[in-house]
């Protein structure tokens, strides 16, 4: 019996810091993880953007 090639199953994942031009995919996330919880206004993505530019509380 011949091994499974897992390769195929590789994510490529790309970690960087939020940006309000993440805004649309955002929401689109929020919606399809959290149905019917309200989305996060784009003012509130700009305020956290804002208050924690490194992306932590650091």
């Amino acid at each position: 019996m011949s091994g499974l090639d897992l390769k195929e199953f590789e994510w490529k994942t790309t970690l960087r810091r939020l940006t309000v031009e993440d805004y649309d995919e955002l929401i689109a996330m929020q919606k399809l993880c959290f149905p019917g919880m309200q989305p996060w206004g784009r003012d509130q993505i700009e305020s956290q953007i804002q208050h924690f530019p490194a992306g932590d509380r650091n």
